[in-house]
Parts: C-alpha cells; structure tokens; sequence
C-alpha cells in the first residue's frame, strides 16, 4: 500500500515537471521561491515546536538554565510568540521571580488572549 502511495507521488511529480516546462523560466523561479520559502516556514515551526517541548521538559527536570537557552533560541525563530513569553513566564515562576514571571504571562495574553494555558 505504502509503495502505491510512493508510486502514486512520484507520477504527479513527474506531471508537475512536464508542466513546468511549459512554463516561462521568470515564473518558474518565482514559484521555486515560493516553495521555498513554505518549506522553510515549516521548518522553522517544527523546530519552534520542538524547542517549546525541551523547556517544558527541562523546566520538570529543574534544568532551568537550559530551558532558558531554549527560549533564546526561540525568540530568534520569533520573537513576538506567545508562547515563547509563556515559556519565559513558566522559567521565572521555577526561579520564583513571580513579579517577572507575572509580566511574561501578561505579555503572552496580550499577543494572544485565547491562549488557554495563559488564562488560567
């Protein structure tokens, strides 16, 4: 099943390169950086995802130091991410520096007030 499947993606690739011969070189450069960059967009997302998961588990190890790299490492990804400024709020409330801790999670209510974890 897996190899029809295979099969079947690399027949419609192969039509999709039949079609872009057929398409003028300026636009086929255009849609190559359009693909591009969705690729690198997703890419970025998934690294962002696996970065929030190791603060979530350094902070339950009490490695607060290195879930705290994680976050720098996040804000260059993003720097106006809600989630990222409920991270930092997460790693001020193990360091029980609860006034800076109750600014992040302020912080990441405001970029986005559904946010549940922040709200409660």
């Amino acid at each position: 099943m897996q190899i029809y499947i295979i099969a079947l993606g690399a027949i419609k690739d192969i039509d999709a390169m039949q079609e872009l011969n057929n398409i003028p070189a300026d636009i086929k450069l255009i849609k190559w950086k359009s693909l591009f960059q969705i690729n690198c967009a997703s890419i970025r997302k998934q690294i962002k995802e696996s970065l929030f998961v190791h603060v979530q588990y350094y902070i339950k190890l009490d490695k607060i130091d290195e879930g705290e790299g994680c976050v720098k490492e996040i804000s260059l990804l993003s720097s106006l991410c809600h989630r990222m400024f409920y991270m930092r709020g997460l790693i001020n409330d193990a360091r029980v520096q609860l006034r800076l801790a109750k600014q992040h999670y302020n912080d990441a209510s405001l970029i986005n007030p559904y946010h549940f974890p922040t709200c409660i």
